[in-house]
């Protein structure tokens, strides 16, 4: 992926919010998933609430994993 941030728009939000929950469900390393939600973040403004819905992988009171979205 682009590490400039004029080509890091180009990358469609709906892309960025897949490879993050793609990278929970795999347990990959925490800078590359603090990576993915710094690009997210860049562009919050223009997010849906489908993409904020992260499923949760752990058992508990949540459907949804709050931590990442927060």
């Amino acid at each position: 992926m682009p590490t400039d941030k004029s080509s890091s728009s180009i990358i469609p939000l709906t892309f960025l919010f897949g490879m993050l929950k793609m990278a929970i469900m795999l347990g990959a390393t925490i800078p590359c998933r603090l990576e993915l939600e710094r690009r997210i973040s860049l562009r919050l403004e223009m997010v849906s609430l489908d993409d904020l819905l992260i499923p949760s992988l752990q058992s508990g009171d949540s459907l949804f994993d709050v931590d990442t979205v927060h």
